[in-house]
């Protein structure tokens, strides 16, 4: 015989509340005796395992995405750093060149002061050289000053205005070298 399931007294059959303790029996038996059913348990067990595998794929592939992308940024800052190394290796290599180039320059200029200065010695005998000798080596001295100057800013000069520059005192050493000349021929006096 069934039991109360609230006091443990025995019931009968077809009995619908218990006499001992006024339990409604047969509502609760009714519902205790309702099958679970099993299909209901597999369908939600295997949702919850297929949203947790998902969660760890999203995860772990979230994570995968975010080491590659961290790899690929450091490849870049280095393929950067390697750049800006090798521009300013270039840049300091022109600079190098240019300044180079500018004590060519300022050598050429140099060895026109000391040419100009042998004829001018050999040329002017005594202290008083003549209105044409001191015109020239007016001249000679005013080129010679403007040339340096203009020497000196082609290393703050780049690309076409540095050649521009360049191409300018190569003209004025032609110009002196003529006057040069022209000063060994002029008149003493």
């Amino acid at each position: 015989m069934p039991k109360c399931p609230h006091c443990g007294e025995q019931v009968h059959a077809g009995q619908e509340t218990c006499f001992a303790c006024g339990w409604k029996v047969r509502a609760r038996a009714y519902q205790q005796e309702k099958p679970h059913n099993a299909r209901i348990f597999i369908l939600v067990g295997g949702l919850l395992l297929v949203g947790v595998i998902g969660i760890g794929l999203v995860i772990a592939g979230s994570s995968r995405k975010a080491k590659v992308e961290l790899v690929q940024q450091r490849q870049a800052e280095i393929r950067d750093s390697v750049r800006q190394a090798m521009k300013a290796k270039r840049d300091t290599m022109k600079v190098e060149s240019e300044n180079a180039e500018t004590r060519a320059l300022a050598d050429e200029l140099d060895k026109l002061d000391r040419r100009f200065n042998n004829v001018r010695q050999q040329v002017v005998r005594g202290d008083k050289p003549g209105p044409e000798q001191t015109r020239i080596i007016s001249q000679i001295r005013t080129e010679l000053s403007r040339l340096r100057g203009v020497a000196s800013s082609v290393d703050l000069a780049y690309g076409a205005k540095a050649e521009s520059l360049k191409q300018q005192v190569r003209d004025g050493e032609r110009t002196i070298r003529a006057l040069i000349s022209d000063l060994g021929r002029a008149p003493k006096k």
